[in-house]
C-alpha cells in the first residue's frame, strides 16, 4: 500500500499555506483548473492549498488548459508555466468577437483572481493582463516557495 503522506509533503503544506496567505480571503469560492500532472511538486503543494481553502477544482485531461475551458469556466485562479500562461491569455484574448472585444473580455475574466506562475519570468504577465482588461494579481512560485 502507498503511504498518502511522504517525504517532502511538509514543505507542500508550507507552500500550500503560504498561497492560501498571499490570496487572502477570496470574495467568494475559488475556481481553479488544474491540468498539470499531479507527480509534479508544484501541482500538489496547489491541489493541497485547494484542499485546505475548499476550491471548486476542475480538472483538465491534457497537458494544458484550453483557453475554451478557460473561458467557459471563468475560473478565479489560473497556474502554469510562464509560457502556458501567455498562450492562455493570448488564445483568450484571440476568442473574442472583433466587435465589443473589450468588454467581452472583461466579462469573462471578471473573476479571474491571480495567475500563479510556476516556471519563467513572470514580469510580462501584468502587461498582458492589463491589455485584455484583467486586474488578476501575479504571483509567483519560485523553488523556495510562494
Amino acid at each position: 500500500m502507498k503511504a498518502l503522506v511522504g517525504p517532502g509533503d511538509g514543505a507542500l503544506e508550507s507552500a500550500a499555506g503560504a498561497l492560501l496567505d498571499e490570496l487572502g480571503p477570496p470574495p467568494g469560492r475559488e475556481i481553479w483548473i488544474s491540468s498539470g500532472a499531479l507527480d509534479r511538486s508544484r501541482e500538489r503543494a496547489l491541489a493541497r492549498a485547494a484542499l485546505f481553502g475548499g476550491w471548486a477544482v476542475l480538472r483538465e485531461p491534457g497537458d494544458r488548459v484550453e483557453a475554451s475551458t478557460f473561458l467557459w469556466a471563468r475560473p478565479t485562479l489560473a497556474a502554469g508555466s510562464v509560457s502556458e500562461l501567455e498562450a492562455l491569455l493570448d488564445e483568450s484574448a484571440a476568442s473574442a468577437p472583433r466587435w465589443r472585444r473589450a468588454p467581452w473580455l472583461r466579462r469573462r475574466l471578471r473573476r479571474l483572481r491571480a495567475l500563479v506562475a510556476t516556471g519563467g519570468d513572470a514580469a510580462t504577465l501584468p502587461a498582458r493582463l492589463e491589455r485584455i482588461g484583467s486586474t488578476a494579481r501575479v504571483l509567483s512560485f519560485p523553488g523556495s516557495g510562494w
